[in-house]
Order: structure tokens, then C-alpha cells, then sequence
């Protein structure tokens, strides 16, 4: 081959489309960015590996791919998902330290933990309802992309196929842990707890009569009651699964009713404001599914960069985290007296009706909905959230909610027997030593397991789920 003035490669060459592969002479390029013309030749030489690379199968392209948008738009999503799973679990492994770290007052007096902010150590209702918000905001996230590019068609396509999964990518983890939960039941896993203080066995699953009784009603609470009513009886945990199930499709209902135009979801406010003040009529469990819709609302502001004054977003910051120290049980105490009758009278619930449960619902779906649309505004949070281990938990977080109860119960509940009968403490008091090894052991040994249940369980029954219901190959994720 002949040079072509000053261009080691024929125009011919230089411009041969990606079907057709030419025979280039090598030495020409090298020639050439020995002669100082080392930047425009890189270009040529790049060219001409892609093409050489394409052609013998390296890359699996036929043609190059459009940019993609940074992954990392919404990556402090999965850190912050990570450290309300990880509030969730110490709020449910400090039942160790009961006598320490108590709700309410037994003596009248207000003890430093039941203090605004200092709270949030053992918040873990708040932090369920921050998930509620995540899910709405990481299911919303791609039909809100698509509704303010114009993709209506597209919009529709990501709707239904989160209502043709969505059941399915929450009933088969719970149906696997609650299998699991009979098993480790009926091998007497549980009994390890007998010798422990009667609030360490709080939510143990106790046999319902035989065998095949508990393996009915287990899997019929897996399949239908707890999507129902709430309730599992072989995994307490999971009580919160339904709201996140039924707060979906009132979600995909809400994104259908949109129209998919690009405008303010002004459906997701109605039926949100709805099910928050409508607690008479609608039960106080789905007041927790406004928190899903709402994650709806964060999604199109994050999507349309919906921009405001950052000290506004302290203050919403700092608002959400207030609301998030709601006590439980404690509905007289100085500070939030007021909060509670406030909430009673925007939710409609007079003397007979009042349920403290669901005026803290109220305020901590609030709470995580001013938490996550402030985070938003705020990019050195976000940089904060991002952090590696954050964003570990955040990806196992959902198996981390499930096994981490059947971990305290049977190797932290084991990890406590065996260290008090060697300290001889006397049957039913509190052995501190012994506690502090059940809070280490229940930590460590959920945190391996989280790992392998999303690896081997999690991940499957998620690729079945997508290879048994939706005939595409595009990626796209649901997650709790």
C-alpha cells in the first residue's frame, strides 16, 4: 500500500466503513508517530483496532453505542438505602441492651435515648419508612426519565412491567426465609433462647399444632396473608412487605393516571395526602403506602433537577430528622404531646379510634419524604452517601432485612446461652458480657449471611423472575 501525502493511510482506508475490513500496513503507522505526528495518527490507529478487534469477535457490537447517562446519578440512593438497613437491624438487636435503650420511661423521668435526634439510634420504624420512600423513588426513577424525554410508549413499557414482577420479586424471598424459618422451627433452632431474658425471645415463631398445619399456614401467609393483612407468622419481620407491595401498584396506578405527560405528578399528592389524612377509611398500615407514592415525587423532581436554595434543604433536613424521633408508646411525653394531637386531628381519629401507631406512621412517612427530597439538594451528602461500604449494605440491604432476625434468634440468642452458663449467671437476668458477644455475633454473622443469601437466593429467584415474565433483554432493576 502506498502513502497518500502526508497520511500513512489512503483516504480509502482512512474512512472504511465498520462492514468492511482492509488489509493496513502496520509499519505505516508506527513510520508515522516516529515523525512527530504521534496524536493524529493515535486517532487513525484506534480506529483501526476497533475495526480489527470487531471483526474477529472481540467486541460484541455490531455498531458503537449511544453515551449512556452516569450510573452515579442516583448512587447515593444505594448508600442511603444501606444505612437505614443497617438502623433497622441495631434497632432490632438492641433488645441486648433492653434495659439501656428503652422506648419509654419506666421511672417518669426522660432519659437521655428518648431525646429528639439522640433517638434516631434506635429508630428503626422511621428508617422502614425510608425505605418505603427509596422503593417509590428507585420504581419511579425510569418511568419519570421517560415521561420527561416525551417517551410515552417507553413510560407505559417500564409500568407494566413492574406490575407483571413486582409480586413475584417480593413473595419468593419471603416464601425461601419463611421455609427456612420452619425448618430451623421444627429442628428446635429456636429453643436455644430459652435460657435468655423473655424480651431477647420477642417475635421467636412457636409451632401452630403439626407439621403439615405449620407448613400450610406458613406458606399461605408467604403467598396471601401477608400481602393481605401483614401478617407472617414464621418471620415478623416481614410485616412491612405489604405496605411496600401494595404502596407498588398504588404507585403504577398513580403513573398510569399521569398519562404520562411531563407535568407534576399532581396524582401522586392527591392520593398520598389521601391515604396520609384518610386513616378511618383506609387502616392505618396504608398510611405507610403514601411513603411509596412519595419516593414517586422525588423521582420526577430528581429527574426534571428540580433546583432550590440549599439552606431550605438543611432545614427540610433537619425537619425530617425531628419527625423521625417520634417515641412510640410515649404519646405525653414534653416535646411531642403536640405532635401527637396534631396528628390525630389531621388523620381524623377521635378517643375511641386513637392508635399511636399510626400517628407515628404519619409523621415518619413525613419524615423520610422531607429526609430524601433534602438529600436531593444537598451534593456533599450525596458524596457522603456514596461511600463504599454504604453502598455494599445497600445492595444486599433486602437480604440483610430478611435473614438478620433468624440470625439473632438462633446464633446471637445461642452466642448469649453459652457465655452467661459460663458466667454463671443466675436464670433470667441480664448478663452485660454475654450481651455485648449476642450484639457482635448477631452483627457479624448477619452481615456473611446477607451476603449469601443475595448471592445464591436473591439473584436467582430475581433472574427467574425477569427470564419467566418479561421477554427482553434490556436491564432494569426493582429493588425493595
Amino acid at each position: 500500500m502506498n502513502v497518500s501525502g502526508s497520511s500513512p493511510l489512503s483516504d480509502e482506508t482512512q474512512y472504511c466503513g465498520p462492514a468492511e475490513v482492509r488489509f493496513l500496513d502496520l509499519h505505516q503507522v508506527s513510520l508515522a508517530l516516529a515523525q512527530g505526528r504521534a496524536i493524529k495518527q493515535q486517532q487513525h490507529l484506534e480506529q483501526l483496532c476497533f475495526v480489527l478487534c470487531r471483526s474477529a469477535g472481540i467486541l460484541g457490537v455490531s455498531q458503537p453505542t449511544a453515551t449512556r447517562e452516569a450510573p452515579n446519578r442516583i448512587a447515593w440512593v444505594h448508600g442511603l438505602r444501606g444505612l437505614a438497613s443497617w438502623v433497622i437491624v441495631l434497632s432490632h438487636f438492641r433488645l441486648c441492651f433492653w434495659e439501656w435503650s428503652v422506648n419509654a420511661s419506666t421511672d417518669g423521668k426522660i432519659h437521655l435515648i428518648q431525646w429528639p435526634f439522640v433517638r434516631l439510634i434506635c429508630a428503626g420504624r422511621p428508617a422502614v419508612r425510608m425505605l418505603f420512600v427509596l422503593s417509590g423513588l428507585v420504581l419511579s426513577y425510569s418511568t419519570a426519565k421517560h415521561i420527561q424525554a416525551g417517551r410515552r410508549n417507553a413510560a407505559l413499557l417500564c409500568i407494566l412491567r413492574g406490575i407483571q414482577t413486582r409480586y413475584w420479586r417480593l413473595m419468593l424471598p419471603a416464601l425461601c426465609i419463611s421455609t427456612i424459618s420452619i425448618g430451623l422451627m421444627w429442628l428446635k433452632a429456636y429453643n436455644v433462647s430459652d435460657g435468655a431474658p423473655g424480651y431477647l425471645t420477642t417475635g421467636i415463631p412457636r409451632s401452630m399444632g403439626g407439621l403439615y398445619q405449620d407448613i400450610w399456614f406458613r406458606v399461605w401467609g408467604a403467598l396471601v396473608d401477608m400481602w393481605i393483612c401483614g401478617w407472617q407468622p414464621a418471620h415478623t419481620s416481614l410485616w412491612c412487605m405489604k405496605s411496600i407491595l401494595v404502596g407498588s401498584y398504588l404507585l403504577y396506578g398513580c403513573w398510569l393516571l399521569h398519562g404520562g405527560q411531563a407535568r407534576p405528578p399532581y396524582v401522586h399528592w392527591v392520593v398520598s395526602a389521601g391515604l396520609l389524612f384518610s386513616v378511618e377509611a383506609a387502616g392505618y398500615m396504608l398510611v405507610d403506602c403514601s411513603g411509596t407514592i412519595l419516593g414517586g415525587i422525588v423521582a420526577y423532581h430528581l429527574v426534571a433537577d428540580t433546583q432550590f436554595h440549599s439552606s431550605i434543604a438543611v432545614v427540610g433536613l433537619i425537619s425530617g430528622l425531628f419527625l423521625a424521633s417520634f417515641p412510640i408508646g410515649e404519646p405525653n411525653a414534653f416535646w411531642c404531646s403536640w405532635m401527637f394531637d396534631l396528628a390525630c386531628k389531621l388523620m381524623r381519629l377521635n378517643e375511641f379510634s386513637k392508635h399511636n401507631e399510626a400517628t407515628c406512621a404519619f409523621w415518619y412517612n413525613i419524615a423520610a419524604f422531607l429526609l430524601v427530597m433534602s438529600i436531593t439538594q444537598l451534593p456533599n451528602l450525596q458524596h457522603l452517601l456514596s461511600a463504599q461500604w454504604l453502598q455494599a449494605t445497600g445492595t444486599v440491604s433486602f437480604a440483610l432485612f430478611l435473614v438478620h432476625p433468624v440470625v439473632f434468634w438462633t446464633v446471637g440468642a445461642a452466642t448469649y446461652t453459652v457465655i452467661s452458663a459460663g458466667l454463671s449467671t443466675p436464670l433470667g437476668e441480664v448478663c452485660l458480657p454475654a450481651a455485648a458477644a449476642m450484639f457482635v455475633a448477631s452483627i457479624a454473622v448477619s452481615w456473611f449471611a446477607s451476603q449469601v443469601w443475595h448471592k445464591f437466593i436473591e439473584i436467582p429467584l430475581y433472574n427467574l423472575v425477569r427470564g419467566w415474565l418479561v421477554d427482553s433483554k434490556e436491564a432494569w432493576t426493582i429493588d425493595l
